[in-house]
């Protein structure tokens, strides 16, 4: 075979296999190749997957023959095909790679079936395929073709797993032929009967344009493509009569012949005869004027313009000049005259007759009721006698019920009733339209009379104001709601006006998120025909509940400027209309509509990576250390549930994101399982705050798709309207400095002075815009400069002094000269510190190079902290620049206590976070340490004599104020020292003893036993309690051997 690129990707090769004899087509084998990086201890190496390109799976429950589309007539007559058994799976590769390469089916279980059409299995697609037995009728079987790695897997299953992709519901009352257009096999066109239902699919999947032919015989026909959802061409045919003897069509009738109509014989001679089925010379039609024409008389005609001949053609007449009274007369064909409109005029009566305009005359045989037979000439002759056609008029008027005299009944014998028989029924125009029903589309054919338009108003949310048309087909239905159908209809109504809150805590016990949502209202009502759901969430914010986390809220509604018009709209809104499907397995959903407020979101790298930690992604670390050997087996097992898979049917979704106002805010340094995280997805974020994001809509029509495949076609959508986007982020990335917000800044300010002429606001944005660009730049060059200096102790230290959580501008400051003082004590220690250190780590040669770091930091660590307080006070500037309105809101809660008795996760209490708080503070932000309980031990009303304890799952400290500062301390106590606490009393005082060592020496036996006085006795003892517990619990981790992450793997 041809070479291949070994560094990544997915191709495919052709195996040749020569024949002997030199003279035959040699045989191919197809290849599928995949070459993929390795991960954990393989990722070094790069892995080389051999499959077959194609394998075909039998999940139906049918037994399948498969061969390539160009040897289904060579099949007939040689048995070349494949057999799949249920259930099975085989590899296929195609006999003749120089012929069109589709592949086609048939059902081993049907007798008779037909080859389905040819089809392509190196495209992933879904869809249904046809199989015509003997009879036409179709057998359907679903296809999916999914790729798993360099194979195409084609599964095929049965189709009532799936909804057909189409249905031909034929509600008129003739048969209607149907075929795929342009197809030359007569015996892929087939009818389908009046008053009946068909499922079907393409006869030929790639014989374009797949259209759909409707043709009715005798009539016209008609091509449609069933793309658009719209009403097609009307299909017409022409509805003749025959004039007919009804006597000899009624089951008593006992005379010679049977079933006679009105013939036409020679010399236009009108005679009875049997009634022969599309016989021309029979067949009448009747004009609007009550001429009828015979058909035989004239060429055929379109039946969509019956008026499109010149030749008028003949009409029923006498043979006489004028009707003679009480004289029969024979009939005969003329052609239409004005002038003899009285004898070429028809009229059937309600007594069953055929008359003409002139007189009470009417047609009927020679020689009465005995004359009714094959051959008996046609006669306009005398009908019922003047008095006795009075007397049934006015019985009529009169609606009586009476019955007639005998003499009124014998007057009208069998030999004068004529009546009319169409050829076919209906009207002679059936109306066509293509529309959905779910995710069927449905070709309706409907006879034009029998379209029955009823207007009703819905009281639907989804359609109010709607004014919706049903069309009933074909006879009347009318439906009753049973009590029991009417009691199944359930109405719920929720609103939660304070909303509710969600926090989220993963199994390391650290709250990442706390989101809360307000002023909630959901409405849905279920009925036995749909479920429609409306839900809407006025305020949306999700707080960032990480310590140290530099922006605390990381989602909330944008706030509005004085430019923006009032938005009313909640900032979410959900609403869904649901319709049942029990028989597939499919949702069917009418249509889902989300839409969103404007929006600003800040993402921070540690929270994001954390948050992937919880969604599950490394999660089981140890599998990328070794090689999938089931490989194969999984892409197999992924392919056969694709097609099982729930399917999701949509007749409109629209996704509608306002603008999201984005930042992002990214970490210098990530624990070791973060940054395998980090690692696993390959990216490096960028730094950026507030580009603003605009985003279309995602818009689709009548979308049926499995869950995972709508979800990657939305992310897809976004992600190219991101990548759209790109030059709004790279206009506020930090170390260019934030230009589109500097000039965002500016135009806003210019805007208000020329408007409202606010020198203030002009002002303010100019030096928040300055400003905040300045920090930026100088952060940027600061962090660059530090990165040159080589020493990562020096560095992490330097983020901890600029990370500054709370936003105010003393606090920028502050940490701005704190930044300044430990670069300048930095680069004078540089070359002392970086020599020692390299030398104890790496003998002589780390002393040079320590050296070399040492000389390097001299210069670049003093550069840098004068570079952080340049950085500071543009900070600081910036943050008291900020307008009002600019401000993002504050944490909703403070970050609640994780870690309770037994490990288990408390209930959130105020109190609890606040100390929680007020110990990091004293502890200098170290975040390893929690909080077991803090309690008051005397409560003084002035304030003065106040004591509080403060424990945690390190040291106990108390306090003679709840405030976070040193001075407030007045015993630290770690728990190493601790050998014993209880509660006692002395004096009439109740008192917390400790017990301690006077130093850390494990032989010292000198103790010291500090007491601190309670209030109560209860107080005492559950202090005491607390303390114990959190003793206990400090021991333990210090007996306990820490499981070792570090493995030789690392190495690799």
């Amino acid at each position: 075979s041809m070479r291949f690129c070994l560094e990544g990707g997915t191709t495919k090769r052709a195996l040749h296999v020569v024949h002997a004899e030199g003279n035959r087509p040699d045989w191919v084998y197809n290849i599928g190749i995949q070459v993929t990086p390795g991960r954990g201890r393989y990722r070094g190496t790069n892995i080389v997957t051999f499959a077959p390109q194609f394998v075909v799976d039998n999940q139906s429950d049918f037994k399948l023959a498969i061969v390539q589309h160009y040897m289904i007539k060579k099949e007939a007559s040689q048995r070349v095909h494949l057999t799949a058994l249920p259930q099975s799976s085989l590899p296929f590769h195609w006999p003749r790679v120089d012929l069109d390469q589709l592949l086609s089916v048939k059902l081993l279980d049907v007798e008779h079936c037909r080859w389905s059409g040819g089809f392509c299995i190196d495209k992933i697609n879904s869809f249904h395929i046809n199989m015509r037995d003997s009879t036409g009728k179709c057998h359907l079987l679903k296809v999916e073709v999914v790729q798993q790695g360099p194979t195409f897997f084609t599964v095929f299953a049965n189709a009532d797993v799936m909804p057909p992709p189409f249905r031909i519901d034929n509600f008129s009352e003739v048969p209607v032929q149907f075929y795929q257009t342009h197809t030359t096999d007569d015996r892929l066109k087939t009818f389908i009967q009046p008053q009946s239902s068909i499922p079907y699919a393409w006869d030929e999947p790639t014989l374009k344009p797949l259209k759909l032919t409707l043709a009715i015989m005798g009539g016209t026909s008609s091509s449609y493509s069933l793309d658009k959802l719209e009403e097609g061409e009307q299909l017409h045919y022409e509805n003749f009569i025959y004039l007919a003897a009804t006597a000899t069509f009624e089951n008593n009738w006992s005379g010679p012949s049977r079933e006679l109509v009105l013939d036409c014989v020679h010399n236009s001679n009108i005679v009875f005869m049997r009634k022969e089925k599309g016989r021309r010379s029979q067949l009448w039609r009747m004009t609007g004027s009550g001429m009828l024409e015979h058909e035989g008389s004239r060429p055929p005609r379109d039946p969509r313009n019956p008026s499109s001949s010149s030749d008028p053609g003949l009409v029923l007449d006498i043979a006489d000049l004028a009707p003679r009274p009480g004289q029969a007369v024979p009939l005969t064909l003329r052609k239409p005259d004005l002038r003899r409109k009285a004898t070429q005029t028809w009229r059937f009566t309600e007594q069953g007759q055929l008359c003409c305009q002139a007189g009470s005359m009417c047609v009927q045989a020679v020689g009465g009721a005995k004359g009714l037979q094959e051959g008996a000439i046609a006669i306009l002759g005398p009908g019922m006698d003047p008095e006795t056609e009075k007397k049934l008029e006015s019985e009529k008027l009169a609606g009586t019920s009476q019955l007639l005299s005998d003499k009124s009944a014998t007057s009208i014998t069998s030999h004068m009733l004529i009546s009319r028989q169409k050829l076919r029924p209906g009207s002679g125009c059936v109306s066509v339209r293509v529309s959905m029903d779910g995710p069927i589309r449905v070709i309706e054919l409907v006879d034009i009379q029998q379209r029955q338009v009823v207007k009703r108003m819905t009281m639907e949310k989804d359609l109010e104001g709607w004014e919706v048309y049903d069309e009933i087909k074909g006879s009347k239905t009318t439906k009753s709601l049973s009590p029991v159908s009417s009691a199944t209809n359930i109405e719920l109504s929720i609103t939660l006006k304070d909303g509710i809150g969600v926090s989220l805590v993963n199994s390391l016990s650290e709250e990442l998120l706390y989101v809360t949502l307000k002023n909630i209202s959901v409405e849905v009502v279920s009925k036995l025909s749909s479920i429609t759901f409306d839900a809407s969430v006025t305020h949306i914010q999700a707080d960032n509940q990480m310590w140290g986390a530099q922006r605390p809220v990381v989602l909330f509604v944008t706030p509005m400027s004085r430019q923006d018009v009032m938005d009313n709209t909640p900032a979410l809104h959900f609403s869904a209309h649901k319709v049942p499907s029990a028989k597939w397995k499919a949702e069917i959903f009418k249509h889902l509509y989300v839409s969103t407020k404007r929006m600003t979101l800040h993402i921070e790298e540690h929270l994001l990576w954390k948050l992937m930690q919880l969604a599950g992604v490394g999660k089981d670390d140890h599998t990328l250390n070794r090689l999938d050997e089931i490989f194969d087996t999984h892409r197999a097992l992924s392919a056969v549930t694709s097609i099982q898979s729930t399917r999701y049917y949509f007749g409109a979704v629209k996704l509608s994101v306002n603008r999201v106002t984005l930042s992002m805010v990214t970490a210098s340094k990530l624990p070791p399982d973060l940054k395998a995280i980090k690692n696993a997805f390959a990216m490096r974020l960028i730094a950026f705050e507030q580009a603003n994001i605009d985003m279309r809509s995602f818009e689709q029509y009548h979308m049926f798709e499995t869950g995972p495949f709508l979800i990657n076609k939305i992310m897809n959508h976004y992600r190219e309207e991101l990548i759209g986007q790109a030059a709004k982020i790279l206009g506020s990335v930090d170390f260019l400095g934030n230009p589109l917000g500097l000039v965002h800044d500016i135009t806003e300010g210019i805007a208000g002075f020329v408007k409202d002429g606010n020198v203030g606001g002009l002002l303010k944005n100019v030096t928040h815009g300055v400003s905040n660009s300045t920090a930026k730049v100088v952060s940027s060059l600061s962090d660059g400069i530090s990165t040159v200096g080589l020493d990562e102790e020096h560095n992490q230290r330097r983020e901890a002094l600029r990370n500054v959580t709370s936003g105010s501008s003393s606090d920028h400051l502050m940490a701005g000269f704190k930044g300044l003082g430990h670069g300048i004590i930095g680069g004078v220690t540089s070359l002392v510190s970086q020599s020692i250190s390299g030398a104890q780590s790496e003998g002589f040669g780390g002393l040079i190079k320590g050296m070399g770091k040492g000389m390097i930091g001299t210069v670049t660590k003093p550069v840098s902290g004068v570079l952080d307080l340049t950085s500071g006070l543009a900070n600081a500037l910036r943050d008291s620049s900020t307008r009002t309105s600019h401000r993002g809101p504050n944490r909703v809660r403070s970050p609640r206590c994780t870690q309770g008795p037994g490990g288990l996760l408390p209930l959130y209490m105020k109190s609890q976070a606040e100390a929680q708080i007020m110990l990091y503070e004293l502890n200098d932000h170290d975040y390893t340490e929690f909080l077991i309980a803090m309690e008051q031990l005397i409560s003084d009303p002035s304030g003065e004599g106040n004591m509080h304890v403060l424990i945690s799952n390190r040291q106990v400290l108390f306090l003679n104020q709840k405030r976070a500062k040193a001075d407030n301390v007045v015993l630290s106590i770690s728990h190493a020292e601790i050998i014993d606490c209880k509660n006692i009393t002395a004096d009439g005082r109740y008192y917390v003893e400790l017990t301690r060592k006077i130093n850390s020496d494990v032989a010292s036996t000198i103790l010291n036993k500090p007491r601190v006085r309670c209030d109560k006795q209860n107080i005492a003892k559950k202090v005491a309690q607390e303390i114990k517990y959190a003793k206990n619990l400090y021991d333990e981790k210090a007996q306990t051997l820490a499981e070792d992450d570090s493995s030789d793997e690392e190495d690799f």
